[in-house]
Parts: structure tokens; C-alpha cells; sequence
């Protein structure tokens, strides 16, 4: 089975569908040109900060700068948790020094449902509402994302916290 962002197609069907059909789905139609994307980094162009010969360690752990792991629900907010919830936030910790208690709080997490409603209707999908990475990102560069403490997930009368946006 291959799973899209808002549906769940056979194997059959999943090799023969139009990706004009998937425009959201799995984020790749297979036209990029792989030649040009950079598959290691040269460390001779990098510019130092310091007078040192430092060299960059093996590997890097980021895990303390994202926020807990949260839960969509049953919408067409992946990009949404994934653009604002998750990465900008870990960019605002790295950036400003977060602690792990800090983001466990909602003022320190950006809200997806802001993001989400942000989006125009015409940049979202037409089954489950999903949208891409370049229109979420659109939107964080132009106006960014409200407090996840300001724009909360769930409503007052939700029948259950399934209902998460």
C-alpha cells in the first residue's frame, strides 16, 4: 500500500495515477534535477568565526530543539506540524536558546492551525485540504506563525482530542 498525504491508494493504482492527480501527495514527481542537488559539503568554503582550524564533529544531535511530538488528528495538516510546529520552532530554539522545559510550553511552540488557516484555500488540496511545503513556507517567511498558546488545537466543544487540526 502507498499511503498520500490524503489518501490511501492500492499498489495498482498507486503506479498508475497521474501525478497531476497528487499534487500535494508525495512531495517529489521525479523532474528535479538530481545533479543538482548537493549530496556532501565541501569544507573548504566555509568561513570561520574564529582564528582556529576547528573541524565540524561526525555528527549532531538537534533532538533537544524540537518541541514534544504532537498529534494532527485526522486533518491535511502534516506540512503545517511539519513547517511550523516542528521545524521553525527547533529554528527558534537553536536560535534563541530554548530549553527543553521551554518547549514543552505552548508559548514556545508555533502553532500549525494558524499556519494551516494562513494558507489559501487554492493552495490546498481538494480532498483532505493538504497543502505543500512551498506555500507553508511562503506563509512563514511573510507573516510567520502565532504561539501554539494563542491559537490553540483543540476547541472548547470538541467531541474528542482526535479533533486536532
Amino acid at each position: 500500500m502507498f499511503s498520500t498525504s490524503c489518501e490511501l491508494l492500492d499498489e495498482d493504482s498507486a503506479l498508475t495515477t497521474d501525478t497531476t492527480d497528487l499534487e500535494h501527495s508525495l512531495g517529489w514527481f521525479g523532474s528535479d534535477d538530481l545533479s543538482q542537488v548537493p549530496f556532501s559539503i565541501s569544507t573548504n568554503n566555509l568561513v570561520s568565526t574564529t582564528n582556529s582550524s576547528a573541524t565540524l564533529p561526525n555528527s549532531v544531535d538537534l533532538v533537544k530543539y524540537f518541541p514534544p511530538i504532537g498529534n494532527q488528528g485526522k486533518y491535511g495538516t502534516c506540512v503545517a506540524w511539519a513547517a511550523a510546529y516542528n521545524t521553525k520552532t527547533a529554528v527558534e530554539a537553536m536560535d534563541r536558546g530554548y530549553t527543553t522545559s521551554q518547549l514543552a510550553n505552548t508559548q514556545y511552540q508555533l502553532s500549525p492551525k494558524d499556519l494551516f488557516f494562513n494558507i489559501l484555500d487554492s493552495q490546498k488540496g481538494k480532498s483532505c485540504g493538504g497543502t505543500g511545503f512551498t506555500s507553508a513556507l511562503d506563509v512563514l517567511v511573510k507573516r510567520g506563525a502565532a504561539p501554539l498558546s494563542d491559537c490553540l488545537l483543540y476547541t472548547s466543544d470538541a467531541a474528542d482530542e482526535e479533533d486536532s487540526v
